[in-house]
């Protein structure tokens, strides 16, 4: 089992540095494809056998790659299943490459149903590995289209319960200065239920009422004139 890694010596500058993995049985290939590589700045890794390289992107989490190119027609392992289980678990953009003799409408379907990111028929050219770095573009500008979105409704709903914060906020000051206050809101009418239940009904006067609850605002008037009509409600 032979699995070759070259890398230039220059610095990462995308796409310079691309990361291209490259599986294939066909060493012949294999090589064409790493000079083509080369030839457009590109580290790249070639495996001739998919089911080690599928061993390997679960053992790195895919952190080594950028993409991966694989032959639809590999002996060891279904390509097509290969495809699904990176797609799934690695977000890694995956080009399947085939013979005119393997191309088929039903191949490609099938191809870009599993996730290929594109499907290409060998031999493969530069312009093919020239403009690749365009799919992993592509990732990345989504992943980062996701994250802005994620932060943006983050922010809208933030936004919306500091608006409804202060809005009920300037409710209940609003009725405080017109002498009023309004049981409706659930927080106030559950504290004050809460202090009832801990002093006892019989107990319960509108100053410990209001000591207990500690709103600001509440007065013990408030309090006196909700603590009658609640008593001549349920008791």
């Amino acid at each position: 089992m032979a699995l070759s890694t070259e890398i230039d010596d220059f610095p990462y500058q995308f796409p310079e540095g691309l990361r291209v993995f490259v599986i294939d049985h066909d060493t012949t290939q294999l090589n064409a494809i790493a000079d083509m590589c080369f030839q457009c700045n590109y580290e790249v890794t070639t495996c001739p056998f998919a089911s080690f390289a599928l061993h390997l992107l679960r053992e790195t989490k895919g952190l080594c790659f950028d993409v991966i190119i694989i032959e639809s027609q590999m002996p060891d392992m279904d390509s097509y299943e290969f495809l699904q289980h990176v797609t799934q678990e690695i977000k890694i953009p995956v080009i399947m490459m085939s013979c005119v003799d393997d191309d088929t409408t039903s191949a490609r379907m099938k191809a870009i149903e599993k996730g290929a990111s594109d499907y290409w028929l060998k031999p493969l050219n530069v312009n093919h590995i020239n403009n690749m770095w365009q799919h992993v573009a592509t990732i990345q500008q989504h992943d980062q289209i996701q994250r802005i979105l994620e932060v943006k409704t983050g922010q809208k709903l933030m936004k919306r319960d500091e608006q409804s914060a202060r809005k009920e906020t300037n409710v209940c000051v609003l009725e405080t200065k017109n002498n009023r206050v309004s049981w409706q809101l659930p927080e106030l009418q559950q504290q004050f239920l809460i202090a009832v239940n801990q002093l006892g009904i019989d107990k319960a006067t509108p100053k410990k009422i209001a000591k207990l609850m500690d709103v600001p605002g509440l007065t013990t008037s408030h309090v006196a004139s909700h603590l009658q009509k609640f008593r001549l409600r349920y008791y």
